[in-house]
């Protein structure tokens, strides 16, 4: 009984497995192919894994603009070098908007606080708090 039930299995549960493994050789589709050259185009930098931008603040200066507060740290254990960046903040998943910035030297496991004029409309107190922005980056240096 033990012998039949094995053989079933066998016979029925290993050829769809062997179907799906064969599949997966199968060439690319129109969208997959798509996607691959975007992906590649946009490849990150070698650096953006260590570098992260925290603790971002709204401030205004005494001309009543509008100012970032943030602080990016280095988390790997080499000194990093100057970086060209371009800061995208974001709050419920729109665009406020971007700010160019160049990152001096960061040390190892160093972290350091910066502040950068922002364009927008908006005045300070109508920007949104901060636990509901997020903000992402590219670093536009070359590696």
């Amino acid at each position: 009984m033990l012998a039949g039930v094995l053989y079933v299995l066998f016979t029925y549960v290993l050829p769809k497995r062997s179907a799906t493994v064969s599949n997966a050789g199968v060439a690319p589709t129109a969208e997959s192919a798509t996607a691959v050259p975007g992906a590649a185009a946009k490849k990150p930098h070698p650096l953006a894994k260590f570098l992260e931008i925290v603790g971002i603040r709204w401030v205004e200066d005494a001309k009543q603009k509008a100012k970032m507060q943030f602080i990016v740290v280095n988390h790997s254990a080499a000194d990093l070098p100057e970086l060209k960046m371009l800061i995208t903040v974001k709050a419920g998943g729109n665009v406020l908007f971007e700010v160019p910035f160049t990152v001096p030297s960061i040390g190892p496991y160093e972290s350091k606080e910066f502040s950068a004029p922002i364009q927008t409309a908006l005045k300070g107190y109508e920007l949104p708090d901060w636990q509901f922005i997020k903000a992402e980056f590219e670093i536009t240096s070359q590696p």
